[in-house]
């Protein structure tokens, strides 16, 4: 998995892209489709605003406002407020992800009509065609998934720095990566990028509660402790040994 805002680097690398914002994903999709067809206003904008070749001199787009701050209750899309395409309800209704095809899922109530909107992980992530199997052999040859991840960091309060209440830094993350996969998270500095990564190789136990599921060579990292953390990566590292083999 590889984790950055730079979507020069990640046109050079990925197979797959899952773009975050504010502690959402609001897009998956193959590299090409999302380069080519982005769907959500924020992708859209993103890529409005890198530099290109046939706009040269001219101003760069731009996205108004910040990240907005993951303490606060969300109540509608949080990317409504900085959308140019933004819909009375966008500010009251929560969009859910809709699977608009077999690679593609967007977060946005401008798709939600006449598309199926669905919460299961394994749809969020569907392998791109070139490295589809059958069902029974993915699910074999499956090397990463991660399922309705959500991190709620403490805030601590006091001398003692006693936990004084909890605010969602991460919510309903969910992908799947296959073996000679790449799939690259992307999104703006404070949007939960590091946040995901360090919750699922355990680098904030005792720093925020963690839900959901962090599957590795079919064991749950979540559930795992001290030595035991190791041995799914040993069991992942020699089964691609062994699968190079033949």
């Amino acid at each position: 998995m590889l984790i950055t805002h730079d979507l020069a680097v990640v046109a050079g690398m990925a197979q797959r892209v899952a773009l975050m914002y504010a502690g959402q994903i609001i897009e998956v999709a193959s590299a090409d489709e999302f380069f080519s067809a982005p769907k959500h206003p924020y992708a859209q904008a993103l890529l409005r605003a890198l530099p290109d070749a046939g706009r040269r001199g001219e101003p760069l787009a731009a996205i108004a406002g910040t990240v907005p701050a993951l303490t606060q209750t969300f109540t509608g899309c949080r990317f409504a407020p900085r959308c140019a395409s933004a819909m009375a309800h966008c500010a009251s209704t929560l969009p859910e992800l809709t699977l608009l095809g077999p690679t593609h899922s967007v977060r946005c109530l401008l798709h939600a009509d006449g598309a199926r909107a669905t919460a299961a992980a394994g749809a969020v992530a569907a392998a791109p065609p070139r490295l589809a199997r059958p069902a029974r052999q993915r699910a074999r040859r499956r090397c990463w998934r991660c399922m309705n991840c959500v991190c709620a960091s403490r805030s601590a309060r006091g001398l003692l720095q006693r936990t004084a209440g909890h605010f969602e830094a991460v919510g309903g993350v969910s992908f799947e990566i296959l073996p000679g996969q790449t799939l690259a998270l992307v999104g703006e500095s404070g949007c939960g990028k590091t946040t995901i990564g360090k919750a699922i190789v355990q680098l904030l136990r005792g720093q925020a509660d963690i839900d959901g599921r962090a599957l590795l060579g079919g064991s749950n990292l979540f559930e795992l402790q001290g030595g035991a953390l190791q041995a799914p990566a040993a069991t992942s590292r020699s089964s691609s040994r062994t699968r190079s083999r033949r």
